[in-house]
């Protein structure tokens, strides 16, 4: 998003990072995330409340999604860094006025507030800078005549077309070496050719497929273009046509293969101008996503969680 509201409702969760010294769970690009700021984070998840009983091997599952997205989060800063991109410090000292607001509604105070994370109002200030910084950045990129052509490539989203796929996953993690995700296309590319052959989706995706859809036969609900699928998956599937077999699809979550069933148009037939900030915050998510992913391939990163 590129908005204020999402500063505001972020600020709270983004400030958790203690500065309390620490073991590095993380490098980037000799950067340290230290395991205070992990642990902060990972307390605003709703896994963190059933911790004590979740087995440890999948509670480390758990924290390394959320190191993820630190280590997502300050690539894209150091990319802020190098690009020297500023803002009007009144930006965050209205910023921090609203969060005060808020605390005050529920009774409690910025200091008490901070005392009670381990934290300095310095470092929640530097998160929301960096928050800004990120709106300041899509704001230079994002252009009418970038918006105009981001809006005609991507009708189907802001018209509100869906699809009903099935798919086949084969599981692999976004940190897995060369040689582990060349197995794993490999096995997908393998049920792909058994597919092509003439072999039945449901049968193989019930007994090959590594998502909870499985039991279904791969069936997913009808789903649109932006916003609920990975973005390559969902590109795909609006690139099919129905009964159409997909090439092997890679994604966050692995390898797939699809299917689509039918598909339906939007109930609408939007256009630019009634549609600017939705095509503007879709916009911003797909520019976030597109550097984030860039800059992680050429990024130095260490994952050193125990």
């Amino acid at each position: 998003m590129t908005g204020a509201a999402f500063l505001l409702a972020s600020t709270i969760a983004a400030a958790l990072a203690a500065d309390t010294p620490s073991t590095a769970v993380a490098l980037v690009n000799g950067v340290p995330i230290d395991a205070a700021e992990l642990e902060a984070s990972f307390r605003q998840t709703k896994v963190s409340d059933k911790a004590g009983i979740i087995p440890a091997a999948e509670l480390r599952r758990f924290k390394l999604q959320v190191l993820r997205v630190l280590i997502n989060r300050m690539v894209l800063n150091q990319r802020l860094d190098e690009l020297k991109v500023k803002i009007d410090e009144k930006l965050v000292a209205a910023h921090v006025k609203q969060v005060e607001e808020r605390l005050a509604g529920n009774g409690q105070t910025l200091d008490a507030f901070l005392q009670k994370l381990g934290m300095t109002e310095e470092r929640m200030r530097q998160d929301i800078r960096n928050d800004y910084r990120w709106v300041a950045y899509v704001e230079s990129q994002a252009k009418e005549s970038v918006l105009r052509k981001y809006f005609e490539s991507n009708r189907a989203a802001f018209d509100g077309d869906k699809v009903h796929a099935k798919h086949i996953l084969i599981k692999c993690g976004e940190d897995a070496s060369a040689d582990e995700r060349e197995l794993k296309r490999r096995q997908a590319a393998d049920i792909r050719a058994e597919l092509a052959a003439g072999k039945s989706f449901e049968e193989l995706a019930r007994r090959r497929s590594e998502c909870v859809s499985a039991k279904s036969g791969g069936d997913l609900p009808w789903f649109p273009r932006k916003g609920v699928m990975a973005e390559s998956f969902a590109a795909a599937a609006f690139d099919l046509k129905a009964g159409e077999l997909s090439q092997v699809i890679e994604s966050e979550f692995g390898y797939h293969l699809m299917v689509v069933v039918d598909r339906k148009p939007g109930e609408k037939t939007a256009n630019f101008e009634d549609a600017i900030d939705e095509v503007k915050s879709a916009y911003a998510e797909d520019l976030r996503r597109t550097e984030v992913a860039r800059l992680r391939k050429k990024a130095d990163v260490k994952i050193l969680l125990p």
